[in-house]
């Protein structure tokens, strides 16, 4: 049996892969640090305090981020999201709009005024 050899430009970025392999459990959890981060910064509860996080959970706290930013700012910023654990795509809106994990927490870290803590 001969040995394949995986060209450089084969090679997929974590990016690419999110993409392909859909929502999983290390995408909720990547949500999960993200947000305990923004408690941290903020003083503000948003996900169980037992550290211990579902999908429910998350999706609840993504959609508390949106609805504290919109009212702070006074300003129109829907999150919501559509998480799952098993290889069903996650989903990530913006107003209604379709984005990915790291496009949504971008918008979040930049409408906030922050630097990204996972860049």
């Amino acid at each position: 049996m001969s040995e394949e050899k995986i060209m450089n430009e084969e090679v997929m970025n974590e990016e690419e892969l999110d993409e392909v392999s859909g929502g999983t459990w290390g995408q909720v959890a990547r949500d999960a640090d993200n947000i305990r981060w923004l408690e941290n910064r903020y003083n503000v509860n948003l996900l169980p305090g037992n550290g211990n996080a579902s999908a429910a959970d998350v999706n609840a706290a993504m959609n508390k981020i949106g609805d504290l930013i919109s009212n702070f700012y006074h300003c129109d910023f829907g999150v919501g999201c559509d998480l799952h654990t098993d290889d069903t795509n996650n989903r990530y809106y913006l107003n209604h709009h379709k984005m990915s994990q790291k496009e949504i927490w971008n918008k979040i870290y930049d409408r906030l005024g922050v630097q990204n803590p996972n860049l």
